[in-house]
């Protein structure tokens, strides 16, 4: 990719923070040097690496912790003939192997049967290197003495010369008779070895020798000849130890020079694994999704700038068959923002990462992104502004290609507007005979007018406010926009004589094409509104009648139910009449039997069976009617389905199934997970819009990855924390980081202690010391 593009659109600051995510610092280092993915099969590969990473980060089971210390430089070392690694340098290749073989097992463990998995499983175990290490060193103390009985006997000797050392030293400076010699009671040390210090009026009056005078020259540390053979014995034993900690450290670095090849194979496939999971953190942190990949349409619904607070998203709409995007309107009415998002969404798109943008995104691959925004004049290189934006139209038109995305600022400002517009005319002509993705902003009207008379070029302009005389941040399509000049000096405290000359000027100019966009704009605006309330209108008409058919079937179950109870109560009367009836017959049997008798018995019987049949079967034709009358959803709930909250009564579109028969459903600028029977399936609606679409929608405060409350009162923070809180349940975060600094402690306690009391918090916890430690909770949501 271009690097001026690269610089221009900031990506260095999306690199780094994803570099911070990492937990090697390989993986740190490669993701600055990771060159943007042009192939599709290469991309699809790293996306499914991500894709299970993030499965495995927003699953149920917590990630184990890791520790991989940079070991790199230490395996290229001991492969140096006579080389002999650190204590320290050792350790750290103990605890990278066993990290990786923990990580390894972590990834098969929670995404089995998935590439991620078979990557993973390729990692090296390196069991003899580290159980070998292990023997000798632990990582947390240094040599395991302990465990190794050469060490162990010399740090005995040691501990026992040291110990007469001391009893030496305190009889010299307790003796009554010696007292007076000694600047003080407190043995010291010079070069390893222990001395006493004596006053120097009194030299000569103790034999040894005098390892230093202080610079007044009244004290002369001294080292009596009985402390002196001792001494000698300690440097004797701990000259022992070094040469046998020595011994220890060279075998081991020869080990690991033996196992270089083995050890570096698992360096090189954790740091490409950490790489991956760190583009996963940061989708996941950050709400990013992938963008389907598309031979050459553009389609961003929902695209946020992720570089900003709280930005407006914007739905950017091209078609295949349309080449340039003409977007013109207000200064500050976000026409660079739109530049900037759709170019850095490209470049995420092509490192791997997920995009912030709706599920069903779609960018090409590019093969180059080329930029040209803000004022690039020089003094020194003697380039006006105009020059500058020349020079780097020049290039763009040299190198770009049919997979080539253009993102041009203010083409045909800085000279005649003129000249400016027919300069214009010319390039966009070369770069849509290129068949490139170009989009373009402008405030020439000569330039918009292009994309009017062009089938290969559409119109599209920032919406501004004319009541509020304010910009929307909202991107329209199909109408150029007016720059709203005036609006924007009369807003800022010009002279209002001076604004009013203005716009007579205006008005007395050839103004009639900006007052028709004016019009257009408006007119546009109030039916956007009036289709809103229309459809606000119809879903409420959809529910009431839902309300009334489930009210009807509520009716008549309850009818249902009174007959079933009386025909229960006919049945129980039924059998009696029959148990009388049989009874009595038995008694004529036995008495007198007479024809007549017997013929009423059986009549009366088969009168009471009409009865009951007679009264099941208009049950059953109740049963039959309440079938009927069940209402019908116009189609099953599925994927992309369009719904309503029955609960809110908010429209919205099921994004993918859930767990537990539940469905995640996008409303607005949220997420929310919920069971088939709190959700209503509409017809969808006919899209009405052009081929090629720009909307906006104002953000409605969604839930974030990491919450900054530092520099808030109290109350404050924990207003916007409750906040957080809200959207995260509704839009299905499984956890989030609030940071909150350490300073004096009173934000972060009164944070923790709400957390503790809040039902919707299953757990939290400070942040690892490489994420903000003590300055920040990571707070996780109950399921």
């Amino acid at each position: 990719m271009d690097a001026h593009t690269i610089e221009l659109l900031e990506f260095a600051r999306i690199r780094e923070t994803v570099g911070e995510y990492c937990l090697t610092e390989e993986a740190r280092s490669g993701l600055r040097t990771f060159d943007f993915v042009t192939d599709r099969g290469e991309l699809t590969v790293c996306r499914e690496y991500v894709g299970a990473f993030v499965e495995l980060l927003t699953g149920t089971v917590e990630f184990p912790s890791v520790e991989f210390p940079p070991v790199a430089d230490a395996i290229v070392r001991a492969r140096k003939p006579g080389a002999v690694l650190e204590i320290l340098d050792l350790a750290g290749v103990l605890v990278y192997v066993t990290s990786a073989r923990v990580f390894a097992r972590a990834i098969s463990t929670g995404v089995p049967s998935t590439r991620l998995a078979e990557r993973a499983a390729a990692i090296p175990e390196c069991l003899s290197v580290s159980k070998e290490i292990a023997r000798y060193i632990d990582p947390t103390v240094g040599v395991r003495e302990r465990d190794i009985p050469e060490l162990r006997d010399i740090r005995r000797g040691i501990t026992r010369v040291k110990s007469d050392i001391d009893k030496i030293a305190a009889r010299y400076l307790s003796d009554t008779a010696m007292q007076k010699y000694w600047n003080s009671d407190t043995p010291t040390h010079r070069d390893g070895r222990t001395v006493l210090p004596l006053n120097s009026s009194f030299k000569g009056r103790v034999t040894g020798i005098v390892h230093e005078i202080s610079a007044s020259g009244a004290t002369l540390f001294i080292e009596p000849v009985e402390i002196l053979e001792k001494n000698n014995e300690l440097f004797e034993f701990e000259t022992r130890y070094r040469q046998e900690v020595f011994r220890i450290l060279r075998r081991l670095t020869e080990l690991v020079a033996e196992h270089a090849d083995e050890l570096d194979e698992t360096v090189e496939l954790v740091t490409e694994l950490d790489a991956m999971r760190a583009r996963a953190r940061y989708s996941v942190l950050h709400g990013c999704v992938f963008a389907e990949i598309t031979p050459d349409s553009v389609f961003l619904p929902g695209a946020r700038h992720p570089l900003l607070r709280n930005p407006v998203p914007i739905t950017l709409s091209i078609e295949s068959g349309i080449r340039a995007v003409v977007i013109s309107g207000p200064n500050t009415g976000g026409k660079t923002v739109t530049l900037k998002t759709v170019g850095l969404l490209a470049l995420m798109n092509q490192f791997g990462l997920g995009i912030p943008a709706n599920d069903d995104s779609r960018l090409p691959l590019f093969d180059r992104i080329m930029v040209d925004i803000g004022d690039e004049q020089s003094i020194e290189g003697s380039l006006s502004t105009f020059s500058a934006h020349l020079g780097r139209i020049s290039d763009v038109i040299d190198t770009a290609t049919e997979r080539s995305l253009i993102l041009l600022d203010e083409l045909g400002t800085g000279t005649d507007p003129d000249e400016a517009g027919a300069l214009a005319f010319a390039v966009l002509d070369e770069l849509v005979k290129t068949r490139c993705t170009t989009i373009i902003t402008t405030h020439l009207g000569a330039v918009k007018n292009y994309a009017f008379t062009h089938d290969e070029a559409m119109n599209a302009s920032v919406r501004f406010d004319t009541e509020r005389h304010t910009p929307t941040f909202e991107v329209v399509l199909g109408l150029p926009g007016s720059s709203y000049a005036i609006e924007t000096a009369e807003k800022i405290g010009l002279k209002p004589s001076v604004v009013e000359t203005a716009r007579a000027y205006a008005e007395n100019r050839a103004g009639d094409a900006a007052k028709i966009i004016e019009q257009l704009s408006e007119l546009t605006r109030l039916g956007e509104q009036r289709l809103k309330e229309t459809e606000n209108l119809r879903i409420q008409l959809e529910r009431r009648e839902n309300q009334l058919t489930e009210r009807e079937i509520e009716i008549e179950s309850r009818e249902l139910a009174l007959r079933e109870k009386r025909l229960a109560e006919f049945d129980a009367f039924s059998a009696d009449a029959r148990r009388t009836l049989e009874n009595l017959v038995r008694e004529i049997r036995e008495g007198e039997l007479s024809r007549e008798k017997m013929r009423k018995a059986k009549q009366f019987i088969e009168e009471l069976s009409t009865v009951t049949d007679t009264e099941k079967r208009d049950i059953e034709i109740s049963r039959r009617r309440r079938k009927i009358k069940k209402p019908s959803r116009p189609t099953e709930i599925d994927v992309g389905v369009e719904v309503v909250v029955t609960s809110t009564g908010r429209r919205g579109r099921v994004i993918r199934a859930d767990r537990g028969g539940k469905w995640v459903v996008e409303t607005g600028s949220l997420r929310v997970t919920l069971h088939a029977d709190e959700l209503e399936t509409v017809v969808p609606r006919k899209p009405d819009k052009p081929d090629v679409q720009i909307a906006g929608f104002s953000p409605a405060q969604p839930a974030v990855g990491e919450l900054d409350l530092r520099g808030m009162r109290l109350d404050e923070a924990i207003h916007r924390l409750q906040t957080q809180l809200d959207s995260a349940i509704l839009s299905g975060l499984a956890f989030f980081g609030v940071i909150h600094g350490k300073g004096d402690g009173v934000l972060q306690k009164g944070i923790r202690e709400f957390l503790k009391e809040s039902r919707s918090v299953e757990s939290f916890s400070y942040a690892p010391p490489e994420d903000g430690g003590y300055g920040k909770t990571i707070v996780r949501l109950g399921s």
